[in-house]
């Protein structure tokens, strides 16, 4: 997992150097130690790193876990806070009655973090 998180931040470093206004290839790379500060609170990098760099998990169970408030829900959940690029595929199980019977239906979810840790 830390390689892919390198892998997004080497997508954000790149957008923020291409969108910096320099006069050639070598006062960019001087600027790089700068950059290596600043390019992750651009909000620019970040979106052109989505739009290239999205991870997905597998956890069949995830949905199971949340309901029931176990702990490796909340850990799934603080993952995907600090990892925006991170989402999470998971069964989702609904229990109904139809026509007086009970039915079980199964849909496949795809979800991340939104910015107030809630599943989106």
């Amino acid at each position: 997992v830390r390689g892919m998180m390198y892998y997004r931040k080497a997508l954000m470093l790149q957008s923020y150097l291409e969108r910096m206004h320099s006069e050639d290839l070598e006062s960019a790379f001087d600027m790089a130690g700068l950059a290596d500060t600043h390019f992750e609170y651009s909000p620019e990098a970040r979106a052109q790193a989505d739009l290239k760099f999205t991870y997905v998990v597998t956890c069949q169970i995830y949905g199971v876990q949340k309901g029931e408030g176990k702990p490796e829900a909340a850990d799934i959940a603080l993952l995907m806070q600090r990892n925006e690029a991170l989402r999470i595929a998971y069964i989702d199980v609904v229990e109904s009655v139809k026509n007086g019977k009970p039915s079980t239906e199964y849909y496949s979810k795809l979800v991340k973090a939104d910015i107030h840790g809630k599943d989106k």
